[in-house]
């Protein structure tokens, strides 16, 4: 067995459980959705940045099996379909930002050139456990309805595949996120942070000298 597969197999224990707490699915939608979303994080692990903060393959299979595990099976099997890797990207929990243009809570990188889609969303590294009332994760709390409606937008086509950066706002907890085309304003948190123009892949290993 393959260290990440070492790794995931508590895992798959997690996803069953959360699965059954899925709202407004058949049972046949529950049933399916575990197995979906574990190849969708064995998939992210392998080709996303993970952060500093509980980096271990373990940990950040734990925090996105949450996110994937409370949006629809429609909406993971669209972005399957697209071949589109949801990231947790702490960058995003330590960006420079502008009070008047807010903060980015993820960012969606469009496939181009015969490359794969990413949508990134913030993830300050703190496990499921450990939020509290007065300090709750946005990705848990927000992560799963901006999956859902990136696919919706995707599915309708309101967003044309790769035109640009999507970025999704939340200004209070109170807002459904909204995924809107990127600012051009120097001053929006997608400028002043030039980092967040890559997605949070994990970089290529080298190719040795022939």
């Amino acid at each position: 067995m393959s260290m990440l597969k070492k790794a995931f197999a508590p895992v798959a224990l997690a996803v069953a459980a959360l699965s059954l707490a899925g709202c407004g699915e058949t049972p046949e939608q529950l049933a399916q959705k575990p197995a979906v979303v574990q190849q969708m994080v064995e998939n992210s692990a392998s080709v996303c940045e993970t952060g500093p903060v509980h980096a271990d393959a373990s940990a950040y299979a734990e925090r996105l099996t949450k996110v994937l595990s409370d949006a629809k099976l429609s909406s993971l099997k669209t972005l399957q379909d697209r071949h589109i890797t949801v990231c947790l990207d702490q960058r995003l929990a330590s960006q420079k930002t502008n009070f008047w243009y807010g903060d980015i809570q993820g960012v969606y990188y469009p496939g181009q050139n015969g490359k794969p889609g990413v949508m990134s969303y913030v993830d300050d590294g703190r496990q499921p456990a450990e939020g509290g009332f007065w300090s709750s994760n946005d990705a848990y709390y927000r992560g799963s309805d901006s999956v859902d409606e990136l696919a919706s937008d995707l599915s309708k086509g309101a967003i044309a595949p790769g035109k640009g950066l999507e970025t999704v706002e939340l200004y209070g907890k109170n807002h459904y996120p909204s995924w809107d085309a990127a600012s051009t304003s120097p001053k929006a948190a997608i400028n002043l942070n030039p980092q967040l123009q890559q997605p949070p892949l994990k970089a290529l290993a080298a190719k040795p000298a022939s």
